[in-house]
Order: C-alpha cells, then structure tokens, then sequence
C-alpha cells in the first residue's frame, strides 16, 4: 500500500481549514488534486464531523462528472456527512426549492439575454443564419409572454428545456442559479447555512457566473468556506472560467510537486508555464 505523502501545499489546505480561510489550490498535472481534495474533505470530517452532523449540515463537493462523483463518494467511505454531486444537480437541489425566484430570473434575466443574443444575430435579411435567429427571438419572446401562466419549473438532464411546459436544461439551471447567488441575498444565507464547507473540483471548468456567486456566499472571515481545486491549463470547456480565484480575504496555494510525470516531461511542462513550477516526486 502507497504510504501517503503530506505537502507543503496540503498543509496550508489544512492551516485554511484550521482558520475558517477559503482557499484556492492551484495543482499542475500530475499532482494528486484529487488526494489533496479527498484528504481535505477528510480533515474536516475529523474536526468538525461531529459538530456537523449535530447541526442538521453536511460539507458539499461539487464536480464535473459522474464518473468523478462516484470515486470521490467511495474514497470517503460513502459517508452522507458528504454532498459530493454534479455541479448542475449541486445547483438545482439548492436552486429548485425557490420556484418564484426561478420564474423572475427567467423572466428578467434568462430570456432576455437569449431573446437579445438571436436579435443581434438578425441581419433583416433573407439568409437561412437571419431567419433562424428571427425565428428563435420571436420564440423566446412567445416564452416570455407566457412564463407567468407556468405552474412549476424541474430540471430535466438534458442540454436544452422548454419553458412552456417549466422544463429548464443544463444552460438554464447555470444562468438561474448565477441569477440567484447575485441577487438574492436570502438563498446565498441558506445556501452557507446547509454548506459551512464547499469544495469545487476542476474548478477550472466550472462556469464564471457559479464561481462568482459561491465566492459572494463564502466572503468574509469565518465560516462557510469555500476550497476550489483544480489548474487553468487543464481548462477544456471554452464557456469555463478557466483562470478562478477565492473570495477576498482567501488564500492562493500552489501544489508543485509531480508524481506521475518524467523528469524531462516536468521540464517540458515548466518550459510553457510560469504560474506553478513543478518538480518530480515520489518514486
């Protein structure tokens, strides 16, 4: 069995738990984010799970797949002292109970950004790229005529919804729950009550609106607190936040250590890069 290894930047992870500090950590490839983050969540489970569990609240572990949902869940033993869940179902276990609050970002700021978006693709002209965008403002403007008549909005896992019937896709729960955590000071409160601890993995995918909102429930000292794991050079999704940051007032940790790459790949990697040098660890 691999002896675990405790790094610098593990234990300034740790300090930032100790001192209620949210923390961004920056881990190049080959790293072992995902150690750091399993190791994290575990400490908090050590201090604080007792305390927790008493107060009715659990620690979320936000992440971009489900494969990765499925491997952090079972390196923490399966313990429901965890949240660990996609970000979108994340978003709408939180979001989905405000269903007024969801009606006016949609109709305030969901729908009119998509009804300007295909107006400023709209020419005037006879081509099938104006016509399409015609059609779509004029469809989503129908949308917004009717929203006041939908009973109730769900989340369907699917990358588009229909706002007549209140099904709301992958693209509409981001921009709902960005809505919410700018502007609604109550559901960001209740969100850091159930959560005193959120931690984000690949952060660098996860979207600049979702980023924004969680450093706005997690800003200023003391609890709760928000950890964001991940490497904007690994960033794969363009509509991403790619580069990310903790609220002000947190902490930026650079993992330099690599465990898994040749010494003349770390070279390589340090050659394109000058945000984290890494140098080779372990074996």
């Amino acid at each position: 069995m691999t002896a675990k290894i405790e790094t610098a930047a593990d234990k300034e992870v740790w300090a930032c738990l100790d001192e209620h500090q949210s923390f961004a950590l920056i881990a190049g490839a080959g790293s072992g984010k995902t150690s750091s983050l399993v190791d994290a969540l575990e400490r908090i489970r050590e201090l604080q799970g007792r305390t927790l569990r008493q107060n009715g609240q659990r620690v979320a572990c936000i992440t971009y797949t489900k494969r990765a949902v499925q491997v952090i869940t079972a390196r923490l033993g399966f313990d429901d002292l965890y949240l660990v869940s996609t970000v979108h179902s994340f978003l709408w276990d939180q979001v989905g109970r405000f269903q007024d609050d969801i009606r006016q970002a949609i109709r305030q700021d969901r729908l009119p950004k998509l009804i300007a978006k295909h107006r400023a693709k709209d020419n005037g002209g006879a081509s099938q790229s104006a016509t399409e965008a015609r059609a779509k403002a004029l469809g989503y403007e129908q949308n917004l005529a009717a929203i006041d008549q939908v009973e109730h909005f769900e989340y369907q896992d699917s990358q588009f919804g229909n706002y007549q019937t209140g099904q709301l896709g992958h693209d509409d729960v981001i921009e709902v729950a960005s809505y919410l955590f700018r502007e609604n000071a109550t559901f960001r409160r209740i969100t850091g009550l159930r959560f005193p601890y959120i931690f984000v993995d690949e952060a660098q995918d996860t979207f600049e609106g979702i980023v924004n909102g969680l450093n706005l429930v997690c800003e200023g000292p003391g609890l709760p607190i928000v950890g964001y794991f991940g490497d904007p050079w690994q960033q794969i999704y363009d509509a991403s936040v790619g580069e990310f940051g903790p609220p002000s007032g947190g902490k930026e940790i650079k993992k330099t250590e690599n465990f898994r790459c040749s010494e003349s790949v770390i070279d390589l990697l340090n050659a394109f890069r000058g945000d984290v040098k890494q140098y080779a660890a372990g074996e």
